[in-house]
């Protein structure tokens, strides 16, 4: 995925859509700067997938701090202790950190 996701993007949706002060990221897979599929272990391409919605909320000026709420679709119910190690589960900005709400 490139730097800034909304350059050269051939995806037919967008990468992120603004709502006033909320921002809404796309669904991510395990793709390239190039957009083509890479694949991997579950955890690997979990963590690339991340790394992509990393890079579509810097390209808002947003960080994995502001996400409130992860929806991940997950096939295999014996990977969800997988997607749970591999998403970033708090937010530095609450005191104490709590996980985001999640639907999975």
């Amino acid at each position: 995925m490139p730097a800034d996701p909304h350059d050269g993007n051939t995806a037919r949706f967008s990468p992120s859509m603004r709502a006033g002060d909320l921002v809404f990221v796309s669904g991510q897979a395990s793709v390239d700067e190039a957009g083509r599929i890479v694949p991997g272990t579950f955890e690997e391409e979990m963590r690339r997938s991340i790394d992509n919605v990393r890079r579509v909320l810097a390209a808002e000026g947003l960080t994995l701090a502001d996400v409130v709420k992860v929806n991940a679709f997950v096939r295999d119910e014996d990977r969800l202790g997988s997607t749970t190690a591999s998403t970033p589960s708090t937010s530095p900005t609450t005191s104490p950190p709590v996980p985001p709400s999640r639907t999975a």
